[in-house]
């Protein structure tokens, strides 16, 4: 009896860990961050989204909102920043990690055409750990 209920116990669990938000390692995120910037898919931001969390965004020109969203929200407002900004490229200038915050800030250089006209901005996104996990809190790009 008790195996079963141990059993039971792991199987209820799994779901909650497979869905859990964010990603399993550093390495993982900044990639998957890089490559969602450079293709405009906001699939990949949006799963780094911690479970329960808002993230913020901010991109001056290119979005009607700027401020704190869940999920659903942003990737509502990401879909229509890609769309406006046709982004092309991403190129990774700066990472640094702030151990007192547990957090790791990357700044970008981000490659747009919005109107057709090339343009590089720069892009600041900041992860936090929880866990064993790395949460995006924070995506802002710099205004034109």
């Amino acid at each position: 009896m008790k195996k079963v209920a141990i059993l039971t116990f792991a199987l209820l669990l799994v779901p909650a860990v497979a869905f859990a938000g964010g990603y399993g390692d550093l390495d993982n995120a900044l990639t998957a961050i890089g490559s969602a910037l450079e293709k405009g898919d906001s699939g990949p931001l949006v799963a780094g989204i911690g479970d329960g969390d808002k993230i913020e965004l901010q991109f001056p020109g290119l979005a009607e909102r700027s401020g704190f969203f869940g999920p659903d929200q942003a990737a509502l407002v990401l879909n229509d920043v890609f769309r406006k900004a046709a982004p092309t490229g991403f190129e990774q200038n700066s990472a640094r990690k702030v151990s007192a915050e547990k957090q790791y800030h990357i700044k970008g250089s981000w490659t747009i055409n919005p109107g057709g006209s090339p343009e590089d901005r720069d892009v600041y996104v900041i992860l936090q750990e929880k866990g064993a996990r790395w949460s995006i809190i924070s995506i802002r790009a710099a205004g034109r």
